[in-house]
């Protein structure tokens, strides 16, 4: 696996918040120097001239293509979470050749996949949680109702099958996500409380097995329970 810090550029998808981009449009280097500067510096602390500076492009071209703040941060959420939630549809579409535990498992292992190799676009979520406002009701709304669901709804399927303890989705979910999506962007504080290098891709990829490892002991009933 790739170094968790590592910065990987993709193209948009098309979404309404995010179109395709026309082949040097400077679209694409735009949303990907505002998903790093909105990462790092929060909706706030972000600015557009900076942005146009690491992108490569004018202040107003981004004015051209997005109009204003607020919407190139929309079009930058829709970027970074598209590269989840497509993978996760085709799993809820799969789920019924599936053991909903099997399910459950599967989506686990998707959010750790996204979570390692995208920090940075967690981040701009994790930023945006600490903040109750339009943004964040916007993001839950697009977004996190979305991915929360799909975990919801395999969970509830697995307690009904008596596959795993009756834990409340608004507990279990939580206890998911976010032991997953929090490590990650923490690999700085993580590398420097244990000494761990940064580069030690091994390391840091064992964590979606420890994840798995102890959710999944934990939660799971015993044969014949």
């Amino acid at each position: 696996m790739k170094s968790p810090l590592a910065k990987r550029a993709k193209r948009p998808k098309p979404s309404d918040a995010a179109p395709r981009a026309c082949a040097g449009s400077g679209r694409h280097e735009i949303l990907v120097a505002a998903l790093n500067a909105f990462a790092r510096d929060t909706f706030g602390g972000a600015s557009l001239p900076d942005i146009a500076r690491q992108a490569g492009v004018g202040t107003p071209l981004i004015h051209y293509h997005f109009g204003t703040k607020e919407k190139l941060w929309k079009a930058t959420v829709a970027y970074a979470f598209d590269e989840l939630v497509r993978p996760l549809h085709a799993i809820a579409a799969a789920s019924r050749d599936l053991q909903p535990v099997d399910g459950l498992r599967l989506l686990c292992r998707t959010l750790i996949q996204f979570a390692s190799e995208y920090p940075e676009h967690v981040l701009v979520l994790i930023n945006e949680a600490r903040t109750p406002g339009e943004r964040l009701e916007w993001v839950i709304e697009n977004h996190l109702r979305i991915i929360h669901g799909h975990f919801d709804r395999m969970i509830e399927r697995a307690v009904a099958a008596g596959q795993i303890k009756a834990i409340p989705a608004v507990h279990l979910t939580n206890i998911i996500i976010q032991s997953i999506v929090y490590f990650y962007p923490s690999v700085p504080l993580i590398s420097n409380l244990y000494g761990v290098d940064r580069q030690d891709s091994e390391t840091f990829s064992s964590h979606g097995d420890w994840i798995i490892e102890v959710i999944f002991r934990g939660i799971q009933t015993a044969p014949g329970s």
